[in-house]
């Protein structure tokens, strides 16, 4: 999506809390200059806000004041408003809804390579608050065939699954023209990965250790994607 001159876009984690919160305004700090006008914060995937993600916002609006600058919510959900309305805070900011931000990975689908039901199961229902379409695939031959059919915009991958493991089925998928760009996320109960010893997944965005946290996946899952997408505009 073109800005106009002098916009930054930002966009906020899907659990805007803690220290996902801390991380989010410490990289919209580092990114905002004196010369930025107007910031758009996309709310669009955020579920959940508590006062760091509160107190993130506020640092943002006073940094923009300083130069005579604005900040526009963009799309955020009845919780988050009602927040807002709350603490007195959307008198601060401009509130829009409807706005257009659509992408080009709105209607492309994650992925899930997993033979596990139970785990499989979980990572739907964590991923699903993201709006994004769920596809998966119980083995590495089925991943590959998924991933080149209907390219998707992030693929979460199981490190032990049958016909194809995911080393191999990750080494794959990152010598196809067609997949090579596509994040994605390695997951395993290993201890040698969990402990971050992955050396021979090359192409790997990061790894995640079961059992996982369903909101830190939800936000890696989201940050990621946010990336992939920045950096093809």
């Amino acid at each position: 999506m073109n800005l106009p001159k002098n916009t930054l876009r930002l966009v906020a984690p899907c659990d805007f809390e803690h220290h996902t919160a801390n991380q989010w305004r410490k990289k919209g700090m580092d990114t905002l200059r004196p010369e930025v006008l107007m910031v758009e914060i996309d709310l669009s995937h955020t579920r959940s806000m508590d006062s760091s993600g509160l107190t993130a916002l506020l640092v943002i609006h006073e940094a923009c004041a300083k130069h005579n600058g604005q900040v526009r919510l963009i799309n955020p959900s009845s919780v988050v408003t009602q927040l807002l309305e709350l603490t007195r805070m959307h008198r601060l900011f401009t509130i829009v809804k409807g706005h257009a931000t659509a992408t080009k990975n709105a209607a492309r689908p994650i992925l899930i390579a997993e033979d596990e039901a139970l785990i499989l199961n979980v990572a739907e229902l964590s991923l699903k608050p993201l709006g994004y379409p769920i596809i998966s695939a119980g083995n590495g031959q089925e991943a590959i065939h998924l991933a080149r059919r209907d390219h998707p915009a992030l693929i979460l991958l199981d490190y032990i699954m049958p016909l194809m493991d995911g080393n191999e089925t990750l080494r794959r998928l990152k010598s196809d023209a067609t997949t090579k760009d596509i994040p994605v996320i390695v997951m395993s109960a290993n201890e040698k990965i969990a402990r971050g010893i992955y050396e021979n997944f090359e192409g790997a965005s990061c790894f995640v250790a079961k059992p996982f946290s369903p909101a830190a996946l939800r936000s890696e899952v989201h940050r990621l994607i946010q990336t992939n997408l920045e950096g093809t505009l």
